[in-house]
């Protein structure tokens, strides 16, 4: 489970921390559905598009809501990704994903 992941595909690991593309935007907030205010710059692509077309976007400090049941977030982040806009699910999910398919990715685990 350490290695492969569901579909049998290597699993990749990164030595070092991919820089933040924006102050105070963290890498899994990118493209998670919400319009995050720290992410809503062009080096981000916009929140990796969740801010394009958005009313408003939300602040950090409100980013995991209150902590009620009603919240889309938990207040644990998920695993950092190893390009912007490639989720850890997306490597060795059987799809060539182009977001995915860098070095730092493994190629997107080999697919």
């Amino acid at each position: 489970d350490d290695f492969l992941t569901g579909g049998g595909a290597p699993r990749v690991y990164l030595a070092w921390d991919v820089p933040a593309c924006n102050d105070g935007c963290h890498d899994h907030w990118l493209g998670d559905g919400t319009c995050d205010e720290a992410c809503n710059v062009s080096a981000c692509d916009f929140d990796a598009p969740d801010c394009v077309g958005a009313a408003a976007a939300v602040p950090s400090d409100k980013k995991y809501g209150s902590g009620s049941s009603g919240s889309r977030h938990s207040r644990t982040p998920p695993k950092p990704r190893c390009a912007q806009g490639c989720p850890p699910s997306w490597l060795g999910d059987g799809a060539c994903d182009a977001k995915c398919d860098f070095e730092s990715c493994g190629f997107d685990a080999g697919e």
